[in-house]
C-alpha cells in the first residue's frame, strides 16, 4: 500500500526528494549548506546537481526541490 504522511506547512519550508545519485555523492552537511544559502530554489537545485556531478556522478541524479512561499501563491500556510 502507498505511504502517506501529513505535514504542518510553513512559509519557507523546503522539501527535497532525490535519488541516491545525490545522497551518495554529497554529504548531508553540504546539502544543508546549499539549502540554507538563501539563493532562489532553481539555483539551489542546480548547485546540488553540480556538487553531485563534481563528486563523481556515478549514478543517475534526480532532484526535486520545492519551497513553500505564502506570498507568491496565496496559500494558507502557518
Amino acid at each position: 500500500s502507498p505511504f502517506t504522511a501529513g505535514f504542518n506547512l510553513k512559509d519557507g519550508d523546503q522539501y527535497l526528494l532525490c535519488s541516491d545519485g545525490l545522497t551518495d555523492m554529497v554529504s548531508l552537511d553540504e546539502m544543508e549548506k546549499v539549502l540554507r544559502n538563501g539563493k532562489d530554489v532553481c539555483h539551489r537545485a542546480d548547485e546540488l546537481m553540480s556538487l553531485a556531478l563534481s563528486g563523481g556522478g556515478v549514478d543517475n541524479i534526480t532532484i526535486i526541490l520545492c519551497e513553500l512561499r505564502k506570498k507568491r501563491w496565496g496559500a494558507k500556510l502557518t
